[in-house]
């Protein structure tokens, strides 16, 4: 797992509500990204995240180099995901009583 990898770091930029996510923001995490580089040239992974309430209507996409998220949409994926998990956790549990 990376957590126990000191070679390998997550870069979480998150900006606040009012913020829109935009092309400097982009420039902003990425030269946060080769800072580290630069002062840490043993480091080989660096995982790029970009997180906001609201994106620019001009932000480009589909950068390899970084992640752009909205909470809201993490937040909705995590409920889903637990969702699921819960109806896999409730079904096993109806399968025991059918055992029995």
């Amino acid at each position: 797992m990376f957590l126990q990898d000191i070679n390998h770091i997550v870069l979480v930029e998150l900006k606040r509500p009012f913020v829109k996510l935009n092309a400097e923001h982009i420039g902003q995490v990425l030269g946060y990204k080769g800072i580290i580089e630069n002062h840490n040239p043993s480091i080989k992974d660096i995982d790029v995240f970009l997180i906001g309430y609201d994106l620019d209507p001009n932000m480009p996409k589909g950068l390899k180099d970084l992640q752009i998220d909205l909470l809201e949409d993490i937040v909705n994926k995590k409920r889903r995901e637990f969702d699921e998990f819960l109806k896999i956790l409730e079904d096993a549990k109806e399968d025991d009583y059918d055992i029995l």
